[in-house]
């Protein structure tokens, strides 16, 4: 069985939680945006070094911005940005795919809409 998916829960945090749930559930299903679940239960992943952003462009190199607890870093160094690209290939390849995380994410805001 999937592990569920983690939504910290209390009295006042709950209707947020559904709020912000059912926001991005709107752009998945909107076509706006792609997302991809990694279950709780999956082996370590590359995913684990933090948060960062690939920005490409048809006529521009890619940069690259990831995130840490104290700043964030910009990297345009295109040795760099590949590296950076092979590891959110590898964290697709570790997600559920687009259709299946829709569907878990429509699951979880059932459960909200039951407590």
């Amino acid at each position: 069985m999937p592990a569920p998916i983690q939504v910290w829960r209390s009295s006042k945090a709950w209707s947020a939680a559904r709020r912000q749930l059912s926001l991005v559930t709107g752009l998945v299903e909107s076509g706006r945006v792609t997302l991809q679940l990694i279950p709780m239960d999956t082996p370590p992943h590359p995913g684990t070094s933090g948060p960062f952003k690939l920005i490409t462009t048809k006529s521009l190199p890619d940069v690259m911005f990831a995130e840490s607890a104290r700043e964030g870093q910009i990297v345009t160094n295109t040795t760099e940005t590949a590296n950076w690209r092979m590891q959110f290939a590898a964290l697709q390849s570790a997600a559920m795919g687009p259709e299946a995380t829709l569907t878990r994410l429509k699951a979880e805001l059932r459960k909200l809409d039951d407590e």
